[in-house]
């Protein structure tokens, strides 16, 4: 996984020097040379995930922004206990060394490419897969994020029944998240990955991480998911949140406290001391949603996308070069 994420940081590297402008626009061969080389590269890492595929019978995805806790959220339902750490000076909560079912960043960026898959046989869950997808977003460049992506996808195409669990932070519904404006673009692609968002009406459940501790905390982010649905840019969504608010498919996932001290026992706040059974109680009570071939999509950003076309201009570029040299060398 390390070897992974250190191609894709390098793949990434020379991704930028191909598509920038400053490098020289005389040499597209240059250019055209790393690109071909980027796609191999892709093809290549994404073999072993097309030739090896299962099937996944009741499944439950976790899907959100790249940094929302997903992977921490996992290892929490599942009955990992959590402890207040810092690592490369940034504090968090992580599961036990050798213990956690999912790795937890250390606070180096995005760390989860290949979704991390968790069969739960025995606990709270009989028979159920929980599928931790790499967050979207991806904080190391769109080669890596395409790479998430495509995986997810691939994966997704082999399961047979699902509930979809939205994580995001508190901030990117509240004010500082630009009136949800960062809500939105997870929504977004969120909302591409699953085709038809209304077919997941009673499917979906979303935890809000980083929840504040304070008792009011649930009024306070029901009242920023409204002024979020009346967003002119985020109408589109807003059956869905409204959806999730009317039936109550909310749940908070809070953050550690400001007194916590170094290798401490995560708790929630006393107010939301069954915060976990919560998040379970949301899990089971969301209905098992059938899965037609082919409905769950390839999505990316719109970053990906600006980034790409640049990419294939180059491409394409290179291949009028090519049809002109063999005309030219056809009539001479």
């Amino acid at each position: 996984m390390i070897n992974l994420r250190a191609e894709l940081i390098e793949l990434q590297k020379v991704f930028d020097e191909a598509i920038s402008p400053e490098e020289s626009n005389n040499n597209l061969d240059m250019k055209y040379s790393k690109i071909s080389n980027i796609i191999n590269s892709i093809q290549n890492i994404l073999e072993p995930f097309l030739h090896h595929q299962q099937i996944y019978d009741n499944t439950v995805f976790l899907i959100g922004p790249t940094g929302v806790g997903k992977s921490t959220l996992l290892n929490y339902i599942t009955g990992k206990d959590l402890y207040f750490r810092t690592y490369n000076d940034k504090p968090g909560i992580f599961p036990m060394d050798g213990e956690g079912i999912a790795y937890v960043g250390q606070g180096e960026g995005s760390t989860t490419i290949v979704p991390n898959i968790f069969r739960a046989s025995t606990g709270d869950f009989q028979n159920i897969s929980f599928i931790d997808c790499a967050g979207d977003f991806d904080s190391n460049g769109i080669i890596p994020e395409i790479i998430n992506s495509k995986i997810k996808s691939i994966i997704a195409q082999n399961v047979k029944n699902a509930k979809i669990l939205m994580v995001t932070s508190q901030d990117s519904i509240s004010p500082s998240g630009s009136y949800g404006i960062i809500f939105k673009n997870g929504l977004e692609k969120s909302a591409q990955f699953l085709s038809d968002i209304n077919y997941f009406k009673d499917s979906i459940g979303l935890i809000v991480s980083h929840a504040g501790r304070i008792s009011n905390t649930n009024k306070t982010i029901e009242s920023y998911l409204k002024s979020v649905s009346n967003n002119p840019q985020i109408l589109k969504y807003k059956p869905a949140i409204e959806n999730l608010i009317q039936h109550n498919r909310i749940a908070t996932f809070s953050k550690y406290s400001d007194e916590i001290e170094e290798n401490n026992l995560y708790t929630p706040p006393t107010w939301n001391l069954d915060q976990r059974n919560k998040i379970i109680d949301l899990i089971r009570n969301m209905t098992f949603k059938s899965i037609p071939k082919g409905l769950f999509n390839y999505s990316s950003s719109v970053e990906v996308r600006e980034q790409m076309s640049i990419a294939f201009e180059i491409v394409k570029t290179k291949a009028a070069s090519l049809l002109q040299y063999f005309c030219r060398a056809s009539f001479t």
